[in-house]
């Protein structure tokens, strides 16, 4: 129980990470020496040494372990070599060139897993090399008097990198050594894992966006397609609506002409009346004459008194026109209210919606908000164009409504003038009876009763003279409430136009999100794929992290000579010039020798 309890403190206390590293080394000949190893970090976090794996690992420590095992894994990068030499000649080891030669080396990595592995090059070279690249590189340190160049590369499928060696000078020897290629690329398999599982959370998320953002376009285009509709019937109602009080106007127009006409008439008979009186005070000869024109007046009250309730009826078919048009008019503003409401409720349903673009990206991002942004000015000044609307079919009411008022107070009066003309007329006819029977005696009575009448004639054309300018102001203001809901009835077709030009923009938009959910629909996929690639990768090497490193070895340049061929003489004719003269040219390899192996003991 004791070193169970001991072993199990040592697991808490000890961490250890296990790396398998290929290294991949390709000589200048070509020839490409792979070796595997184990690289096991430990870390003790306790305060006692611990033995792990045969080594003691002092407290509070980490350490490095690596073994060297068999190649039994499989790598997760592919990278092909290609390797020029220009004005120059590769020999085993030795690449013959002057300052004129350029070695071009070109890489291309390819991911065997499908997911995207970062790369990283590097190379460092000093005075006598020059470094000609097309990629800029990443980073550029200075270490030891040797200039490093740093290249990262995201390979995500297959990419490819080119840089070329230029010498710039030899060494003393006639001879520099290329500078040695490495290429490191490391996998976290667990991390990577967990950063695809991240990804497809966040592009599930974006798909789910998107989608709602499908629906609730598709469903602002429903509203507005009700909303065009709404607009039509709105345009007809409008049209109808204006033409009626035009009519209308015209009426009550002529009703005033009527009432002038009669006013006009009533004050002719009041002339006559006073008159009549005159004539009866001056003779008595013109009795018979008066008596008819008396009985002439009777039926001409007679004939106006029915003309008024003509009038008075075509007043009441007047106000009972009005009232309909009123009625009208308030079920048109009624109907502007829940348009109005429902343009608000639009607007908030197109606002709520921008903030599912967000997730979109930058330039879909940037389409769909402007094409919302406009959309919302637009109902917002349709919800202007309705208010105005509103509030002129408020002035429209109240105008009517005085207009209707007017009118029954003309029926009331004319309904009072016309009772009044045939009293007035039965007292003209009693009056000419009494003045061709009793006009000795009455005669100064019917001319005062003339001149009375006369009076009351002249109170009735003025009640009526009251009557026209109401009359008038209710036909102006009928015309004017007519025009102005045809123009906006026309304001209104025009705004119907631009909303069916606006949807044809809606729908271009919306399928470029249905494209877009289709591709985040297509990455969820791709995604899940390369899990299950590393999740296999990860059950074959059985390890959480994977590194390759790859290590190009250029050969040593040796300054290009030309050698003289060596003439073959006799034993017997070799002098000691002849001899001096040989060992000359065995000088040159020698050197050639002994240079390469003092730049391999450099190294």
């Amino acid at each position: 129980m004791k070193y169970l309890l001991l072993a199990l403190l040592i697991v808490q206390l000890v961490a250890a990470s296990t790396t398998v590293v290929m290294t991949y080394t390709t000589k200048p000949w070509g020839d490409t020496i792979l070796t595997t190893m184990t690289r096991e970090l430990i870390i003790n976090k306790g305060p006692h040494a611990v033995e792990v794996s045969g080594v003691v690992v002092p407290p509070y420590t980490a350490i490095t372990i690596e073994k060297e095992v068999q190649n039994i894994y499989p790598p997760f990068i592919k990278i092909d070599l290609s390797i020029d030499f220009v004005n120059a000649t590769l020999d085993r080891e030795i690449l013959y060139a002057d300052e004129s030669s350029l070695v071009r080396i070109s890489f291309r990595f390819t991911s065997l897993l499908k997911i995207a592995v970062p790369v990283i090059v590097s190379i460092s070279i000093d005075d006598n090399i020059a470094v000609l690249f097309d990629t800029p590189p990443t980073s550029i340190s200075q270490i030891s008097g040797m200039r490093v160049y740093y290249w990262t590369i995201l390979v995500e499928d297959s990419s490819t990198f080119e840089l070329s060696l230029k010498i710039k000078r030899f060494g003393s020897f006639g001879a520099t050594r290329l500078p040695t290629i490495v290429i490191t690329s490391a996998l976290e398999l667990n991390q990577t894992v967990r950063n695809i599982e991240k990804q497809i959370e966040n592009f599930r998320s974006a798909y789910l966006y998107t989608s709602n953002l499908s629906a609730a376009m598709t469903q602002f285009t429903d509203i507005v397609y009700r909303q065009i509709n709404n607009l039509t019937q709105l345009i007809q109602i409008f049209r109808l609506t204006g033409s009626a009080l035009l009519q209308g106007a015209d009426g009550v127009n002529m009703s005033a002409y009527a009432l002038e006409a009669l006013r006009r008439q009533i004050l002719a008979l009041g002339n006559a009346a006073e008159t009549v009186a005159r004539l009866i005070n001056q003779s008595l000869l013109l009795l018979d004459y008066q008596y008819v024109a008396l009985i002439t007046a009777a039926n001409l009250l007679e004939t106006q008194s029915a003309a008024l309730v003509s009038y008075k009826n075509a007043a009441q078919e007047a106000d009972r026109a009005v009232v309909k048009n009123k009625e009208a008019l308030l079920q048109i503003r009624r109907d502007l209210i829940q348009i109005s409401q429902r343009i608000d409720k639009t607007i908030y349903e197109v606002q709520k919606t921008k903030d599912i673009t967000r997730l979109l990206p930058n330039n879909v991002t940037a389409v769909v908000d402007q094409a919302i942004d406009n959309v919302v000015i637009q109902l917002r000044t349709l919800k202007n164009t309705v208010d105005v609307l509103i509030s002129t079919l408020d002035a429209a009411i109240s105008a009517l409504e005085a207009t209707s008022s007017t009118l029954r107070s003309t029926q009331k009066s004319l309904g009072e003038i016309a009772p009044l003309l045939n009293s007035t007329a039965a007292s003209t006819r009693q009056n000419a009876t009494v003045l061709k029977n009793e006009m000795p005696i009455i005669l100064a009575n019917a001319s005062s009763n003339l001149y009375q009448l006369a009076r009351q004639l002249y109170i009735v054309g003025e009640d009526v003279l009251k009557l026209l300018t109401p009359l008038a102001n209710a036909s102006n203001i009928l015309k004017n409430v007519g025009i102005t809901l045809l123009r906006s009835a026309d304001d209104l077709e025009a705004f119907r136009r631009q909303q069916l030009e606006t949807l044809p923009r809606v729908g271009g938009l919306q399928s470029i999100v249905l494209n877009f959910s289709d591709t985040l629909r297509r990455e969820i996929e791709n995604l899940k794929l390369q899990k299950e690639v590393i999740e296999k990768y990860y059950r074959t090497v059985n390890v959480s992290r994977v590194e390759v490193q790859y290590y190009v070895e250029l050969p040593v340049a040796m300054k290009n000579t030309t050698i003289p061929t060596p003439r073959y003489v006799e034993r017997k004719d070799l002098q000691t010039n002849d001899i001096q003269n040989l060992a000359g040219l065995l000088v040159i390899p020698l050197l050639a020798g002994l240079v390469i192996i003092l730049l391999k003991l450099r190294s």
